[in-house]
């Protein structure tokens, strides 16, 4: 089954409350940053392609915005399922209540997993065998974690956890999440990780050093499955040098977090995948050939990154002048209305294998009526 393990969930939601779990609540204009600015425009400007339905504060409508990504995986010729990843809120340690000040962006688990089920059922109506699958979402710093982890792990057919540690505020390397890391590894839940500079959101500027790849040790040491996103490149190379907290400023080298995959990985045993999700960014494409250089692609799955617009036109000009002589953009789907269909075939013109996407059955938690 071939599964893009990196999707989001947006939508419109105004009310902050995180046990309504009724819709996904956006709000950033009270931690709204010049960069998340940009990041939400180029947001907005992408799915304007799509005519979604916006509000009246230029946000994409959630029913709107869950509709077109059933119209998009139905019509996808690549694409067989997607992750849907949940957002957790921001919650500081020791505090009970999520900060709504610093949560831009809250996707409650429970909302999610129906929406889901319902697109699923839907699905099956149709009599595709198409489907979505739950990326759940749990901040290890809430009071009240143990239960939302166990809601995740036994009442849900979440697939993965996702993380975004400067934006939850959650320090990875803390022993005090041990417990967390044991009970994900217990129940085979692997962790999508973010690694790298965080544009998107404002508190991941505040917090960059969260993002180090290095920082994960704890967590597969104690046996959890990583999936680190983004083959974890930084944004933009000539600038996130600090931002990658690489030991005495080091700059960023593919190379040594290629090494530092391998301490983890054999060739019957991967602990650490990584994801291609925004590998295509303008800025990122001189970086594609190290990675196929340094990091083999049995250990990649396949991520969009969606809504992120990666694909655009403008992109190609430095792809085809930076990365390799014999590109060839002569595939038909690369002009595909679809950005999931488009995305695999740019992958593709840059010598990533299509076949990476079917890697996902090798990590995710799936149950055999899944694959």
């Amino acid at each position: 089954m071939r599964i893009d393990v990196h999707c989001h969930a947006m939508g419109n939601g105004r009310k902050f409350d995180t046990k309504a779990n009724d819709d996904i609540y956006y709000l950033p204009e009270d931690n709204f940053g010049l960069i998340a600015k940009v990041v939400a425009y180029m947001v907005r400007y992408g799915l304007e392609e799509y005519h979604v339905q916006f509000d009246r504060h230029r946000v994409v409508k959630t029913a709107s915005y869950f509709r077109l990504l059933l119209e998009l995986l139905k019509s996808s010729h690549s694409i067989d399922g997607i992750v849907i990843l949940a957002l957790d809120a921001v919650y500081d340690l020791g505090k009970k209540e999520a900060d709504k000040a610093k949560t831009d962006l809250f996707v409650p688990n429970r909302f999610l997993w129906e929406k889901i089920k319902q697109m699923n059922e839907e699905l099956r109506s149709l009599g595709s065998t198409k489907r979505f699958f739950f990326g759940a979402s749990v901040n290890p710093n809430r009071q009240d974690w143990e239960q939302e982890l166990d809601f995740v792990i036994n009442q849900t057919d979440a697939v993965l956890l996702k993380w975004i540690p400067s934006a939850m505020h959650i320090q990875p390397w803390q022993r005090r999440h041990l417990l967390f890391y044991r009970k994900l590894a217990e129940r085979e839940l692997p962790l999508l990780c973010h690694v790298g500079p965080e544009y998107t959101f404002t508190e991941g500027l505040r917090h960059q050093k969260y993002d180090y790849y290095g920082h994960l040790k704890l967590a597969l040491d104690a046996g959890v499955k990583i999936i680190a996103a983004h083959c974890g490149l930084p944004v933009i190379p000539q600038f996130d040098k600090v931002h990658t907290l690489q030991p005495h400023s080091r700059p960023y080298r593919v190379k040594d977090f290629a090494n530092f995959m391998k301490k983890y990985n054999t060739d019957t045993d991967i602990r650490i995948w990584t994801d291609t999700s925004a590998l295509l960014l303008l800025t990122r494409s001189d970086l594609i050939e190290e990675v196929l250089e340094y990091i083999p692609t049995k250990w990649m799955v396949h991520g969009t990154d969606f809504p992120i617009p990666i694909d655009r036109p403008d992109s190609l000009p430095t792809i085809l002048r930076r990365v390799f002589t014999n590109i060839r953009f002569d595939d038909p789907e690369c002009y595909s209305k679809n950005p999931f269909d488009r995305d695999i075939a740019f992958q593709a013109c840059c010598r990533i294998p299509p076949s990476i996407a079917e890697n996902a059955e090798k990590v995710l938690r799936m149950s055999p009526s899944e694959g």
